[in-house]
């Protein structure tokens, strides 16, 4: 996956952390395979929520790989890449 951030100034309402998706068709033709990505990526996100900075904007784009990774690869991997950018408080 890839990984962006974005951080909102001081003067900012928007209630904590948000999460942008980007599931091409790219990452696989089939619609019921793209959600399971969604799904699995949105409950990383969220479990993972209270540990990400308040004013985080967070957008993660999947890569084409044979097959949907499992929750743990796709959460070990996004916390990796998350820690590395400094978006973890």
């Amino acid at each position: 996956i890839r990984v962006w951030f974005y951080e909102e100034g001081p003067g900012s309402r928007h209630g904590g952390p948000k999460l942008g998706l980007l599931v091409s068709k790219k990452t696989d033709r089939r619609a019921v395979k793209r959600n399971q990505w969604k799904r699995r990526l949105r409950e990383a996100f969220r479990s993972n929520r209270a540990r990400l900075k308040a004013s985080a904007m967070v957008v993660v784009k999947s890569k084409s790989v044979s097959g949907v990774p499992t929750y743990r690869q796709l959460e070990t991997e996004m916390l990796e890449l998350l820690s590395r950018i400094g978006a973890l408080k």
